[in-house]
């Protein structure tokens, strides 16, 4: 199973980890080899706005799906519902 589909099994925690990433993401810097021909700033500007929209498309899901309408679609189609085996270790607290 993806790892996707083993931690949306526990919602509230699939969230958490979305948003911690994508945090963490943002704090990235860029690839320091953008493509040629094109211009750093464009280059800084196209992936902030798309990081932004990811970001804002994120939250939006989130604000209009419950933990509970995850838990009774995964049920319904005989995915697994709860706090998935094996977390491993948490991750690190910088991730936000």
């Amino acid at each position: 199973m993806a790892i996707n589909g083993w931690l949306a099994a526990d919602p509230e925690l699939m969230i958490e980890v979305a948003q911690r990433a994508s945090g963490y993401e943002a704090k990235l810097p860029l690839w320091s080899r953008r493509p040629d021909g094109i211009a750093e700033d464009f280059w800084i500007n196209t992936i902030a706005q798309h990081r932004a929209a990811y970001a804002a498309e994120m939250a939006d899901t989130f604000a209009t799906t419950t933990p509970d309408q995850i838990r009774t679609l995964r049920a319904e189609a005989g995915m697994p519902v709860g706090t998935p085996a094996d977390l491993g270790a948490p991750l690190p607290d910088d991730w936000r």
